[in-house]
């Protein structure tokens, strides 16, 4: 809301407090409002929501002037350069009802973004509200899709009021974007699309936004639409319940003409939720009008009409839309004639729209990504799931789809004597094709059912409680997934979901048994159509991805070449997760230094994702990153240099500034710099990489300790001995906690603490660390990887400085030649093995070898 639409509501909300509840403020309103509704909805929300300050206002006579501004806390103080928390306000953006927001920056020196700061008006949140802050930011966050404006970070100001600083989105709100671009109907569906799969990311990571509306989706310069205020909702709602990440019960805050039934009566919110205040968007983007008309704005009327009252199906109110008695909430949407739009409504989009407007939460699509997905059948004409699967009704949508061949089809058999032998194969082929699409069905709402019936456990008449947390909730279907048994592929189904949901949250453990069992039961399931060839892949591909972060990396580079024979099988439009595999494959290759056979396989990534759109164009700028670290270890640091700034460029475009792929790329990135002698450049980001890690993720999660291990390296190559030693302590501690003690992380780790030790004057402490770190190279990475030769330089090193010249002698040579032929003869951890060298033969008094290493040295400096 602008400054100007401010003034205008604060002034007619100012007159309605002068005037009794009732027929006397009805009255001024219809005419201080006439012709904008939208000014209507907003000052009758306000009054609303305050009936108890409204009161106060009255019995204590305050004076009008102070009225409005008195519901909202006083705006005075906040001019441009005042603060709010670490931030610097530089202007206001908008007003309203929940308070204002202001372009703002963070003055505290950590980064000069220029964040959408939105300050909450006092009274809404209860005393636990910074509690509240502390367990769901995170949650928050995490965030990570091109459709949702990141949430930054969120506190309390001085004054006890709640703020948010939120990314920064210039855009139209959707509905005011499709008027004036004159969006066709199909170009509205697919805007929409995009807004349904952006909801279906975040109910993955089981967050609803709980207050969808056009005003909450704005939509950029490049058609892109964002989503706004993802959680601050959740947030704000004084009943919420800091470990019920999922559902809970009590008043919820909403827009009255967006809101589910749920919402209104105060019981559970689930992502179906979501599905019904996203029905009323599409319902308004293709008719020009909301599916009902409130006479009055008290709660019981409001109650009352969202929960009794059935909307007119969309294409009859479509037929309507010219009229003027009547007309619930008009639109002035540019959309077809009347009579035109009421023919592409009816049918199919009534059915799909109607689904997501029932009344009850399990009748409606259990997800986002389902509603999707039903539109993106009915454009492509293909039978959606909110009709009954009738075979006439499949096979009317067939003969649409192949209306030219089934037209020629035609032709020639009225032409071939043979016709009706024709006619009975084809219809065997319908029947058959029908058979299979009503199996899926089936299986698609059985899965369907399982999980919805999940979201619903968190409601406490079900769960005989008062909070579900999202790891319960997991582990509850764990244990009902058993009961499917019978049903073995919606028990796969059930199993790669919560399979996913498992590694998503780093709980790889307990991931893999499911992961297996998928995979077991589809190895079992006849591929005798697509999307059975589709699905085995897919969980070949899940389970290869949680091996991989397991290191177990030979099994999963099987798991995923067998994956890309069933993806290679598929037609193009069904090979979904195939560029991840390949992009996941290249990793493992690169990772065993196999370039050669690593770079066709990107290459082949790279030429697959740049066709991509939506979330799989994610894969692009880290295919982009993986080939230039292939670059980076063969000593090729410009062009490593220029494929990491144009990964970084896109990715942050793609996925945001804070993605996980974005931050490995840009420490990778850091990492370039410090071998390359960058080594201020190379702090300065891993501090950076450090920073936002530890903004989104608990103190010991494996990514901070990631960066921790990093920044540890670097500060040892400033010769910050002192510093990088407890910076390695933290990192191995963290990492001994949640990852296997032989993987390659506690092993980098391991390598980094004793060379800081050995630095420091310690190398007796350094002795044991070394081994162990060998010891996980050699068995992880082979024997002559160049990781085991770091490994078995620093240990030579060791040794010398005990005097143990005759075991560190053929560490060193060893680890030399490894390096020569695995790097180059100039790259750092070559050049440091010579330097190990010289010091080496000095030490043991041996001048004519040393000075022999020292000439090496120096060319290879």
């Amino acid at each position: 809301m602008t400054p100007d639409r401010w003034n205008r509501v604060k002034d007619v909300l100012d007159e309605a407090l002068d005037r009794p509840a009732g027929k006397e403020r009805e009255a001024f309103l219809d005419e201080a409002c006439a012709g904008d509704e939208d000014l209507r909805v907003e000052v009758e929300s306000l009054l609303a929501g305050n009936d108890g300050e409204v009161s106060r206002f009255l019995s204590e006579g305050i004076p009008q002037a102070e009225r409005a501004d008195s519901l909202f806390g006083s705006e005075a103080a906040l001019d441009d350069d005042a603060r709010i928390g670490p931030y610097r306000l530089n202007g206001l953006l908008g007003r309203g009802g929940m308070g204002a927001v202001y372009r703002a920056v963070r003055a505290d020196g950590q980064h000069e973004r220029e964040v959408a700061l939105k300050v909450i008006r006092p009274g809404l949140p209860s005393e636990n509200i910074e509690q509240r802050f502390r367990a769901e930011r995170q949650i928050l966050a995490s965030l990570e899709h091109p459709g949702i404006a990141r949430l930054y970070d969120s506190g309390l100001s001085g004054d006890g009021r709640p703020y948010f600083a939120m990314e920064r989105v210039d855009g139209t709100r959707l509905d005011r974007y499709c008027e004036e671009a004159a969006c066709s109907i199909d170009q509205r569906l697919r805007l929409f699309e995009k807004v349904a799969d952006a909801v279906a990311h975040a109910h993955r990571t089981l967050v609803v936004h709980r207050d969808l509306k056009p005003s909450n989706m704005l939509v950029t310069a490049d058609g892109s639409p964002k989503l706004l205020d993802f959680g601050i909702a959740k947030l704000l709602d004084d009943e919420a319940i800091v470990d019920a990440p999922v559902t809970r019960t009590g008043r919820t805050l909403m827009t009255p003409a967006y809101a589910a039934p749920e919402q209104v009566r105060g019981e559970a919110i689930t992502p179906a939720t979501d599905v019904y205040a996203l029905g009323v968007v599409l319902y308004e983007l293709l008719t020009g009008r909301r599916p009902y008309r409130f006479d009055k704005r008290t709660p019981s009327h409001i109650e009352q009409v969202i929960c009794e009252t059935r909307p007119e199906p969309p294409s009859t109110a479509a037929a309507r839309r010219d009229s003027t008695a009547d007309t619930p909430e008009p639109s002035s949407s540019p959309l077809p004639p009347p009579a035109r739009l009421k023919r592409r409504l009816r049918g199919d989009l009534d059915r799909i729209i109607m689904k997501a407007l029932r009344k009850e939460p399990s009748r409606r699509y259990a997800s986002a990504a389902e509603f999707a997905e039903d539109l993106r059948r009915y454009r492509e004409g293909l039978p959606v799931e909110a009709r009954p699967s009738t075979w006439q009704y499949r096979a009317s949508k067939f003969l649409r789809r192949n209306r030219w061949r089934v037209a020629a089809a035609a032709v020639l058999v009225l032409l071939l004597a043979g016709y009706a032998t024709t006619v009975t194969v084809q219809s065997r082929r319908l029947a058959t094709e029908r058979d299979r699409a009503q199996m899926h069905a089936e299986k698609a709402e059985q899965v369907s059912a399982f999980l919805t019936s999940l979201f619903e456990a968190g409601n406490p008449n079900v769960a005989q409680g008062d909070t579900i947390t999202a790891r319960e909730l997991l582990a509850r279907g764990v244990e009902r997934t058993e009961a499917l048994a019978d049903q073995p592929a919606v028990q796969a189904e059930v199993q790669s979901v919560i399979g996913r949901v498992y590694t998503q949250m780093g709980r790889y453990a307990k991931a893999t048994p499911l992961l297996e069992e998928a995979l077991s039961t589809r190895r079992a399931l006849p591929t005798d159509d697509p999307a059975s060839s589709e699905q085995l892949a897919s969980s070949l591909h899940n389970l290869g991805a949680n091996q991989q972060v397991l290191n177990e990396v030979e099994r999963a580079e099987r798991l995923y070449r067998e994956a890309l024979t069933y993806w290679r099988t598929l037609p193009d439009a069904r090979r979904t997760t195939m560029v991840e595999t390949l992009n996941n494959l290249a990793g493992i290759l690169r990772a065993q230094s196999d370039y050669d056979a690593a770079r066709p396989v990107l290459r082949e990534t790279i030429t697959m994702a740049r066709r991509l759109d939506g979330e799989r164009k994610e894969v692009l700028p880290v295919a982009l990153a993986n080939l230039a670290e292939i670059r980076h270890r063969e000593g090729d640091y410009p062009a490593a240099d220029s494929l990491y700034r144009e990964a970084l460029e896109m990715g942050t475009e793609v996925m945001g500034e804070h993605h996980p792929y974005v931050l490995v790329a840009r420490s990778n990135q850091a990492e370039l710099y410090r071998e390359s002698g960058r080594l201020n450049r190379a702090e300065e980001l891993q501090r950076a990489v450090l920073q936002v890690r530890q903004s989104r993720y608990p103190e010991h999660a494996v990514r901070i300790a990631l960066s921790r291990t990093a920044l540890g390296h670097t500060l040892r190559a400033q010769d910050k001995h002192d510093a990088s030693t407890p910076v390695y302590r933290t990192a191995l501690t963290s990492l001994r906690e949640h990852v296997p003690d032989n993987h390659v992380y506690v092993a980098d780790a391991l390598n980094g603490l004793g060379a800081a030790l050995i630095a420091a004057g310690a190398p007796g402490q350094a002795d044991s660390l070394l081994r162990e770190s060998l010891a996980i190279r050699k068995e992880k990475r082979g024997p002559q990887s160049w990781e085991a030769a770091e490994s078995k330089s620093f240990l030579g090193a060791s040794l010398a400085a005990r005097e143990r010249y005759a075991e560190a002698e053929p560490l060193l040579h060893d680890a030399h030649a490894t390096l020569r032929r695995t790097r180059s003869s100039d790259d750092p951890y070559t050049r440091q093995t010579l330097r190990h060298l010289v010091q080496f033969y000095d030490e043991w008094g041996r001048p004519d070898q040393a000075a022999a290493w020292r000439d090496s040295l120096a060319v290879a400096n």
